[in-house]
């Protein structure tokens, strides 16, 4: 993705789990974040009107969503749920998506010292990734 593309951005982070889905977003070219609040999941199936409400009122642009890499980069049982919560985003809102690699993302949340839930904190960790990858070249 071109660095144009990205000046005006509107992305929302998911750090997808069974039991809460953290969110975070992002809009590039105003340089801010928010971490909202972790939608409930059963099993890993969220509350999809709650999903829905966030979509309708932060209209973002693309979804990221956390891939739970093993540390040598195998994927496991936890990218597979990941991936099938990603297709159905997809298929819902019809939106893109991208994958990003969150390994260790719940040890950096857990160090981070600020206000709001762990899921939220790795949202927020993915999202940062995510810009950090796109970001424009300096010259």
């Amino acid at each position: 993705m071109s660095s144009e593309r990205t000046a005006h951005f509107r992305l929302l982070a998911f750090d997808f789990g069974t039991q809460f889905i953290g969110v975070c977003y992002g809009h590039t070219y105003l340089d801010q974040w928010k971490i909202l609040k972790s939608v409930r999941a059963k099993d890993g199936i969220p509350q999809w009107h709650d999903i829905r409400r966030l979509i309708d009122d932060y209209q973002p642009q693309q979804l990221l969503i956390g891939l739970p890499l093993h540390m040598d980069g195998n994927e496991n049982q936890s990218c597979v749920r990941a991936r099938k919560f990603a297709n159905r985003l997809h298929e819902r809102f019809k939106l893109p998506i991208e994958m990003v690699d969150e390994r260790l993302t719940s040890d950096d949340a857990e160090a981070l010292n600020m206000q709001g839930d762990i899921h939220g904190r790795s949202a927020l960790l993915i999202l940062q990734r995510w810009l950090s990858a796109h970001a424009a070249p300096r010259e």
